[in-house]
């Protein structure tokens, strides 16, 4: 008998620069690519959400941000499955 097909390799987390991008894309404030690279784009739209959200405004994704940010990694829009 022919040996049964291999296994899918498990899905692959997107890196964190594109959980972000997603997060930002879900909550409306980003709309460049989802490349994981944190450009002009992302950086802006990083700042317009800790404005919006009270935080201290310095265009980085870190930990305070990211709490506030990564519900919207989670709810409904972009996949955050990475595609690729």
């Amino acid at each position: 008998p022919a040996a049964p097909p291999p296994a899918a390799p498990p899905p692959v987390a997107p890196s964190y620069e594109k959980q972000v991008q997603i997060a930002l894309k879900n909550a409306g404030l980003y709309h460049g690519a989802l490349d994981g690279v944190i450009g002009r784009r992302s950086y802006n739209a990083i700042v317009d959400f800790q404005k919006i959200h009270g935080l201290k405004v310095d265009g980085k994704a870190g930990p305070e941000t990211w709490a506030k940010l990564k519900p919207y990694y989670f709810i409904a829009g972009e996949t955050q499955k990475d595609p690729a």
